[in-house]
């Protein structure tokens, strides 16, 4: 018969996960003595380990929860546009997390720099996994803010972005409330890991930042609009103009187009060049009336 590693649950690891369909089995492992493994790594040795399914209690997004010896939490990461569950779990000195294989990059750097800790226990390694999304939701912030910049200065010269504000504001909106989740786990376990206290702190600052992104988003929005609406009404004014100069004419072409039988202009030989030069002159005094008035 094959042997089964069973969680502290008492369910199966090995096999498919039912709730995601992914497999139920380890994929990574710290331990004090040989740091990182992914393969052929003993679960008796491990310190760390990885899991690429998540359980039903990660899924329904419960709160922290604490019995004796058992510390569950679950919070949602971004990773692109995508919302990804991590799990937490800590047995005693044993700590388990649980994810979409998508979050295995930052998983396994995560314990690779575990392996530069003077002392290892669960406390300092959440520290360092924490550290790591941290540092992450840093790094887009950054990128969010430089695109930001270029985009403005592009809108002030006349570019249309409107669907690159909007990716950008949903993926900064994605990334808020990551932040925002973070800052509730970290909140709960400082209360039992005193190191996570400092973190926490700088999650809460994190949070103030992405907000001054988003609302920099929004300002930035308002200019894009701000700008087309000048555009447009350029446009309007142009048309107006153009409108006013054709509307005597119009009159006059209209006064002389009526099939009156006595209309005495049509019999003097001066009356169609007269009236073709007060039409110019007309239209060229309305210009020059526009361009003053800066109009045109």
């Amino acid at each position: 018969m094959q042997n089964r590693i069973i969680d502290h649950q008492g369910t199966a690891l090995n096999g498919l996960d039912r709730c995601t369909g992914l497999e139920k089995k380890p994929v990574m492992c710290f331990s004090k003595n040989k740091g990182l493994e992914e393969r052929g790594f003993k679960l008796s040795e491990c310190m760390w380990i990885h899991y690429n399914y998540l359980p039903e209690w990660a899924l329904s997004r419960q709160p922290l929860y604490r019995v004796t010896g058992l510390i569950q939490a679950s919070l949602k990461t971004v990773v692109g546009l995508e919302y990804r569950v991590l799990g937490i779990e800590i047995m005693g000195e044993q700590l388990i997390t649980y994810s979409h294989p998508s979050l295995n990059p930052l998983i396994r750097e995560a314990m690779e720099d575990s392996s530069t800790l003077k002392e290892v226990n669960v406390g300092s390694l959440l520290k360092v996994l924490f550290e790591e999304m941290l540092v992450d939701y840093h790094d887009r912030l950054a990128l969010f803010d430089s695109q930001i910049e270029k985009i403005v200065q592009d809108i002030m010269v006349g570019e249309r972005y409107s669907r690159k504000l909007y990716r950008i504001y949903n993926a900064a909106s994605k990334n808020h409330r990551g932040v925002h989740d973070l800052i509730y786990v970290l909140s709960r376990l400082s209360r039992v890991y005193e190191e996570l206290s400092r973190l926490r702190d700088e999650a809460v600052s994190l949070e103030n930042m992405y907000s001054t992104t988003i609302d920099r988003i929004m300002q930035a929005f308002s200019l894009y609009y701000t700008v087309i609406g000048e555009k447009t009404n350029r446009v309007v004014t142009k048309l107006t103009v153009i409108s006013a100069i054709f509307l005597p004419l119009t009159l006059i072409a209209g006064i002389y187009g009526m099939n009156f039988k006595y209309m005495p202009e049509l019999d003097n030989p001066i009356s169609y060049p007269l009236t073709l030069l007060i039409m110019i002159l007309i239209a060229v005094t309305e210009l020059i009336y526009f361009k003053r008035r800066k109009w045109l």
